[in-house]
C-alpha cells in the first residue's frame, strides 16, 4: 500500500472533525472519499498532503512515518476543486511553477511542460494567459500542474463539481486515462455518487468525522449496507424514477457540537436504529473487504 492511516483524529476549537479514522490506499488504485460538507473528506486531503498535522495518529507513506514531513517534500500533489492557477502566469509558467521549487534544471523544466501540455491535449496553449481558457482547459492545466513534478499520490479535491457536465466527463476520462499511462494512484473527493462509480475501484464513505462504509465500488451499489450510504443511493436520479419524487434522506447534517465520541455517528436520521445505537458505538463488520458501521450489518450479511 501506499498510504496507510491509523487512528487519525482531530479538532478544530475543541469540536471532533475525525475520530480514530483508519484508512489505506493500495498503490495504482483510484479511490473515492464520498460524504457530505463538513464530514472530514477535506481534512483527511489536508493531513495526506502536510498542510494539517493530526491531533493524533500516524500517517505512513509508502512503509514510512510521514508526520511532520512538509508538504514539497511529500510524493503527494492536488488538483483543486477550482483550479487554483496563478492569474498572473501563463500556461507553461502555472505547469513550471511546482518544478521550480523543486529546482529542476531549466532544460528539464521545459520538456517535462511540454510533456504534460501534450498529455492534456493542450499543445500550443503554454504562452496562454489562464483568464483567456475554458473552465475545461483550466482544469486540464491543473492536472498538468499536478503531474508534472511525477509524485506517487494524486489527491483530486472535488475537481469537476465546478464544470458542466460533458466537460466533467472530459475531465473524467482523461484523469483515468493519465492513471493508466503513468500508474498513478489517486484518492478522488467527491459527494456525488454518480461521477465516481464507474471511476472509482474502491469507495469510502464518510460520516461525522468516521468511515461508515468501504468497498469495492461496484459492491457498494449492488449492495449497500450502511442506511447513509443506501440513502445516498437511492436518491440519484435516474430515467427509471422520472415524474416521481426523489428520495431523501430524513434530517439534517449535523453540526459540529453535535458530534458525540459515543454512539452511532447517524443514529438521528437512521430509520433501522436500535436503542443502544445511541450510546454504543457501533462494531465495524468486515467481510470479504465490504467494511460497514453498522449494527445491522452482520444480519444482512447472513454472518
Amino acid at each position: 500500500m501506499i498510504i496507510d492511516l491509523k487512528n487519525i483524529s482531530v479538532s478544530f476549537d475543541g469540536e471532533p472533525i475525525l475520530k480514530n479514522l483508519n484508512l489505506y490506499i493500495r498503490d495504482k488504485e483510484f479511490i473515492t472519499l464520498l460524504g457530505p460538507s463538513g464530514c472530514g473528506k477535506t481534512t483527511t486531503l489536508r493531513i495526506i498532503g502536510g498542510f494539517l498535522e493530526p491531533d493524533e495518529g500516524t500517517v505512513i507513506f509508502d512503509g514510512k512515518k510521514i508526520n511532520g514531513v512538509p508538504p514539497h517534500k511529500r510524493q503527494v500533489n492536488t488538483i483543486f476543486q477550482r483550479y487554483a492557477l496563478f492569474p498572473h502566469l501563463d500556461v507553461y509558467e502555472n505547469i513550471a511553477f511546482g518544478l521550480r521549487v523543486k529546482k529542476w534544471p531549466e532544460k528539464k523544466i521545459r520538456d517535462k511542460v511540454n510533456e504534460m501540455l501534450a498529455l492534456v491535449n493542450l499543445k500550443g496553449f503554454k504562452r496562454r494567459k489562464i483568464a483567456s481558457l475554458s473552465g475545461g482547459q483550466q482544469q486540464r492545466v491543473a492536472i498538468a500542474r499536478a503531474l508534472a513534478p511525477e509524485p506517487r499520490l494524486v489527491i483530486a479535491d472535488e475537481p469537476v463539481s465546478a464544470l458542466d457536465v460533458s466537460i466533467r466527463a472530459q475531465v473524467l476520462n482523461l484523469m483515468n486515462k493519465l492513471k493508466a499511462e503513468k500508474n498513478l494512484t489517486y484518492l478522488f473527493i467527491a459527494h456525488d455518487l454518480s461521477v465516481v462509480r464507474f471511476i472509482a475501484d474502491r469507495i469510502a464513505v464518510i460520516h461525522k468525522g468516521r468511515i461508515v462504509e468501504l468497498a469495492e465500488a461496484e459492491e457498494l451499489f449492488l449492495h449497500p449496507l450502511h442506511p447513509y450510504t443506501k440513502g445516498l443511493i437511492a436518491s440519484i436520479p435516474s430515467l427509471e424514477k422520472r415524474g416521481q419524487r426523489l428520495s431523501s434522506i430524513p434530517g439534517t447534517v449535523p453540526a459540529l457540537e453535535d458530534r458525540s465520541e459515543h454512539g452511532c455517528p447517524f443514529y438521528n436520521r437512521c430509520q433501522s436504529r436500535r436503542p443502544s445505537c445511541q450510546n454504543e458505538t457501533p462494531p465495524m463488520v468486515v467481510h470479504k473487504g465490504h467494511m460497514a458501521l453498522c449494527v445491522n450489518a452482520k444480519e444482512e450479511l447472513g454472518l
